[in-house]
């Protein structure tokens, strides 16, 4: 149940500015509209911190990841919009949430895009730019709420804006070891370059990885296979069925029978 309450804003505002309380969290407003966004961000911010650890600790490719990576992209899409609406109705005092909003979500895209387009050494890039979208949007979250959270709120302002990276930067290290799970999705060409055949989804997750050679080279491989008890004698197997190179020539009489213009002119040149 809502409660209003008349108290100072903390971050400057002026003195006897109304406020809203709800669930022990005070919001700096009694505005329905600015509290009606506020709902609709609570509900986003939601959405996409719980898709997001499902997707992270799932197994990478298409199913519950792809599926979760996509609502927690969209819902952090929706954490942006609303964030920036309550930005620009208090800039002075949300400008900083309005930042970190901005590279939460450029970082989710620029993960999401890197896999999409298959960028050089897109896994980590996929892996980065979403880890560091999550560390913002936790980031946003307790720069703006942590002094009304138990435990949190015994702590110095400054660690908010620390303790998400402090433990987001190393897990994202450790998933970039140099054999990290997810690379396992995408096999090396000759060239050492990562594969660009397969689909990715939605959520920028990789759908049916085919092998390098089959996007780069399109032609069907000729099967060959082994003719007669002569182990270096093959035959393409493709011949057998009228396609394929020209089958051999078969043997008369221990010598090879010529094409019909060749025989046209051994017999001319016998008859000279």
């Amino acid at each position: 149940m809502a409660q209003f309450a008349a108290s100072p804003n903390e971050r400057g505002g002026m003195a006897g500015e109304t406020t809203t309380i709800i669930l022990g969290t005070p919001i700096p407003s009694t505005n329905p509209v600015f509290l009606a966004i506020v709902g609709v961000h609570v509900l986003f911010g939601l959405a996409a911190v719980t898709a997001g650890a499902v997707a992270m600790l799932s197994v990478k490719g298409r199913g519950r990841h792809s599926n979760c990576g996509t609502i927690y992209f969209w819902s952090l899409f929706g954490v942006f919009l609303t964030m920036s609406a309550l930005s620009f109705i208090r800039w002075a005092q949300n400008y900083h949430l309005f930042i970190l909003g901005a590279l939460s979500f450029a970082s989710a895209y620029l993960g999401r895009t890197a896999a999409r387009r298959r960028w050089h050494q897109w896994p980590r890039l996929h892996l980065t730019g979403m880890g560091a979208s999550y560390i913002f949007t936790l980031t946003a979250f307790y720069v703006d709420n942590g002094k009304n959270l138990p435990l949190w709120k015994e702590l110095p302002q400054i660690a908010f804006w620390f303790i998400p990276s402090a433990i987001g930067v190393p897990l994202i290290l450790y998933a970039l070891r140099p054999a990290p799970d997810i690379l396992a999705l995408v096999p090396r060409s000759r060239h050492g370059n990562d594969s660009r055949s397969g689909r990715v989804d939605g959520a920028g997750s990789v759908v049916g990885i085919t092998r390098p050679g089959a996007a780069r080279h399109p032609r069907r491989r000729v099967a060959r296979r082994r003719v007669g008890n002569d182990p270096g004698e093959v035959q393409d197997a493709a011949a057998q069925s009228g396609q394929g190179r020209q089958r051999a020539p078969p043997q008369v009489d221990g010598d090879v029978r010529r094409p019909r213009h060749q025989a046209l002119r051994v017999r001319l040149q016998n008859a000279e």
